[in-house]
């Protein structure tokens, strides 16, 4: 009877054991698929990280760029500005110049006229081969 019972005994004893190395095995594998997910896990938070960085980064040359470009536009607005103040004073000038043309223009008639009176004058008051002005 001991013998039969041993026997009978070493049977569950046996299935546990085969049990317990089946529940081993599979623990091992659930750790290594951890320690895979894991491993996953630490690359995707430094990829999350890089891009996390990468976006900073491209969002602070945005706002540089607005900066920038918001100076532009100060300075354009600025330049256009100043360019239209010239383009009034150039064509307040065109103006003075023509005003001072015309006005040239009348001294000088006014020049030849007073010219044309006084050789007139000079030659009425020249003297004759008698001396007598003519």
């Amino acid at each position: 009877r001991k013998s039969n019972h041993q026997v009978q005994n070493s049977q569950p004893s046996q299935a546990a054991e085969n049990m317990l190395c089946l529940l081993e095995d599979q623990l091992s594998d659930l750790r290594n698929d951890l320690f895979q997910e894991t491993r996953k896990l630490k690359d995707a938070e430094k990829s999350v990280a890089a891009l996390e960085q990468e976006r900073d980064e491209l969002s602070q040359f945005a706002k540089e760029e607005n900066s920038q470009k918001l100076l532009l536009r100060k300075e354009l607005d600025r330049v256009s500005t100043e360019r239209e103040e010239l383009l009034q004073s150039l064509q307040t000038a065109g103006h003075e110049a023509q005003e001072l043309k015309a006005s040239l223009a009348a001294k000088a008639d006014a020049v030849k006229t007073l010219q044309k009176k006084y050789d007139r004058c000079k030659t009425d008051r020249t003297p004759t081969k008698t001396g007598v002005f003519a």
